[in-house]
């Protein structure tokens, strides 16, 4: 399995409520505040100051039995849906993720570093670790993990 398809899989398996929490980190770090996910709950506070027209246009691809919506204040449009999944780019996600997911907690550096074994292969995977090993001290995630790699393969050490 690659490590996108595990990262997949990791987030195929969470709650909808732990996958919004996932993709409104993502949008804070990324300064998109315009596409957080908000529980459809929080949809008439959100809204109290407007008009009726004004929240009539707002939602008019808001449907009150979904459970997750997003709003753009830039274009005053919100959208809705029953899973947030469909509300998301989850390939930006996990090209996110592919760097953040051991900090924000989405699995554990065992987990991840199992899924680099198993993409590698495990001669590739002993290579890269005594690579490794000697270009660098301390955790190796607490560096960027991509720039990590990309460096090892530009080393050569792996084809």
């Amino acid at each position: 399995m690659s490590v996108r398809n595990f990262i997949k899989s990791k987030l195929d398996e969470v709650s909808e409520s732990r996958y919004a929490e996932i993709w409104n980190n993502y949008c804070e770090q990324n300064n998109y505040p315009d596409q957080m996910l908000y529980p459809m709950e929080q949809f008439n506070t959100m809204f109290g100051e407007k008009t009726p027209l004004e929240i009539v246009d707002i939602g008019k691809n808001v449907n009150v039995n979904d459970d997750w919506f997003v709003y753009n204040e830039v274009y005053s449009v919100a959208k809705s849906d029953c899973d947030p999944r469909y509300l998301t780019e989850e390939e930006e996600l996990i090209d996110w993720l592919d760097l953040n997911a051991t900090s924000i907690g989405l699995f554990t550096e065992a987990d991840f570093r199992e899924a680099m074994k198993e993409e590698m292969g495990e001669e590739a995977w002993n290579e890269f670790l005594a690579w490794y090993e000697s270009e660098y001290d301390g955790d190796m995630f607490d560096l960027d993990f991509a720039t990590l790699v990309s460096d090892w393969q530009e080393s050569k050490h792996f084809n």
